[in-house]
């Protein structure tokens, strides 16, 4: 028995090397897009003009509209890649413990993917990261033209939001 043992863990300790493979290439696409997010921001905010209120605020709210559109998107994307792994999954755990054994012991579920994350779904939490990142978005722009800061130096903060961003969403993957 110790050598199914071995075999299994041998098995197992292999997949688990693609399931990293996986997740990194799924943390890289997502990075990747909050890299092309991060320059549209920037891009509207060196556009506007601070001393228009007006125009400030009409910034802000199209900023928002991205931004919710963009996590949304993202949402998406995790969810039907999640999906697909979780079938993969299946027909691999039932693979490996049936390929050791030499006998058809475990099936593949049929049953509906699960995607919640600390008993909320996965999209409710990229929409609170998304809406997280409008409001400190909206803040900071406000906050900014205050205390008199320029497009040049709120943007360079947006860089700085952004990274907290990025960390955020690979603890999302």
């Amino acid at each position: 028995m110790a050598n199914l043992d071995k075999v299994i863990a041998q098995a197992l300790v292999d997949h688990q090397i693609n399931l990293m493979r996986f997740d990194a290439g799924e943390r890289k696409k997502i990075l990747k897009k909050l890299v092309k997010l991060e320059r549209q921001l920037k891009a509207e905010l060196l556009l506007v003009d601070l001393a228009k209120r007006g125009e400030v605020e009409q910034m802000i709210a199209s900023v928002g509209d991205v931004v919710a559109s963009f996590y949304g998107e993202v949402s998406d994307d995790v969810f039907s890649s999640t999906t697909g792994l979780w079938q993969v999954e299946q027909l691999a755990v039932a693979g490996i413990i049936n390929g050791a054994i030499g006998a058809t012991m475990i099936k593949a579920s049929q049953g509906k993917f699960d995607d919640l994350m600390l008993g909320s779904p996965l999209k409710d939490w990229w929409r609170e990261q998304g809406a997280d990142l409008a409001f400190k978005f909206g803040g900071m722009v406000r906050t900014g033209i205050t205390n008199g800061k320029t497009n040049q130096v709120l943007a360079a903060e947006l860089v700085g939001m952004m990274d907290a961003k990025r960390t955020t969403a690979k603890a999302l993957v």
